[in-house]
């Protein structure tokens, strides 16, 4: 037999179905274990410049993108961890920002308050999608 036409689903020679993930679930369960780890990668390295507060933001941005990368089978927790880390991203481009601003830097934070701006209209384009699925 041929492989079935869904890309989640498929069928050996054996007629034995075998359900697999597709690509881009692949591809953003390796970038949820990624953004984790330097995540807290730039949590210790923000301990060591006395940085607590934003050190504990990275701190739990890389623990919740950790927890996303173990698979859910609920739907709604799926929904709400996507949400959580659209969120925490943003937090994360506005304390950087402001953090450059504070140190003197000049231009960069802007590409920073960019980033966290698509990060938001991405979060707002997300919610809306997933909601009109629902």
């Amino acid at each position: 037999m041929r492989s079935g036409h869904c890309s989640w689903l498929t069928v050996s020679r054996k007629n034995k179905y075998k359900v697999t993930e597709p690509k881009s679930k692949k591809g953003a369960r390796f970038l949820f274990i990624l953004n984790g780890i330097l995540f807290l990668l730039g949590a210790y390295s923000l301990i060591d410049e006395a940085k607590f507060i934003h050190a504990t933001v990275q701190g739990l941005a890389g623990i919740i993108n950790l927890i996303m990368f173990v698979r859910t089978r609920n739907d709604l927790q799926q929904f709400k961890g996507h949400l959580m880390i659209f969120l925490m991203n943003v937090i994360i481009c506005l304390m950087v920002a402001y953090d450059l601003h504070t140190s003197g830097k000049s231009y960069i934070q802007y590409v920073w308050l960019l980033s966290a701006l698509f990060s938001m209209i991405a979060m707002v384009i997300f919610y809306r999608k997933e909601r009109g699925k629902q």
